[in-house]
């Protein structure tokens, strides 16, 4: 027969053995949390990246808009030059080259509208392909927020052994994980 001593000691173990299974439990729940917070993380910074990327594209597309812009207004100007130079030059075959000349930079000037229109077109995707991004990448930002907080809120359980905490930081991450799977899905 066991003494009360060694059957107190025995309850003891127990007691510790089931809150040690119950921490056992938190500290899972943490490492999961760590791991979604670390994709998250890597997640936003991607697409922060690529936002940056996007926006030096956008200003490559606007700095070559202005360059043709500009270099439509020259053609423009050359061909009013020749224009007037023509009405002033007497000999036909001369005006004729002058005509013939004039004629090219019209249609480099009609060209080069033509193509700031298309660049024009592809800057403003450019844009629009960014301001999608950074809303994935605010939805991350977000996301990690959520997952930090939860991570904390968790380990609260550890130094308090209040399950509450645990609860909580279950229902924040779960929180955090859904902000990811809608920046996932924007598109």
């Amino acid at each position: 027969m066991e003494s009360a001593g060694e059957e107190l000691n025995e309850l003891h173990e127990q007691a510790e053995h089931a809150e040690h299974t119950k921490m056992i439990e938190v500290s899972f729940t943490m490492s999961v949390l760590a791991v979604l917070l670390a994709a998250a993380t890597l997640l936003g910074h991607r697409a922060h990246t690529e936002e940056v990327v996007l926006s030096n594209d956008r200003t490559d597309q606007y700095n070559f808009y202005q360059f043709k812009k500009e270099r439509g207004v020259l053609a423009d100007q050359e061909a009013d030059v020749l224009t007037v130079l023509a009405a002033e030059v007497k000999d036909e075959h001369s005006r004729e080259n002058i005509d013939k000349l004039k004629d090219k930079y019209v249609e480099r000037s009609k060209k080069e509208r033509e193509d700031i229109d298309k660049i024009n077109d592809k800057a403003k995707e450019i844009e629009k392909e960014k301001e999608v991004l950074t809303h994935k990448a605010d939805r991350f930002d977000l996301a990690e927020g959520f997952l930090e907080v939860a991570l904390v809120i968790c380990s609260l359980t550890l130094l308090t052994s209040n399950r509450a905490f645990w609860l909580a930081g279950i229902a924040i991450g779960v929180a955090g994980v859904v902000v990811v799977v809608l920046g996932l899905l924007l598109h």
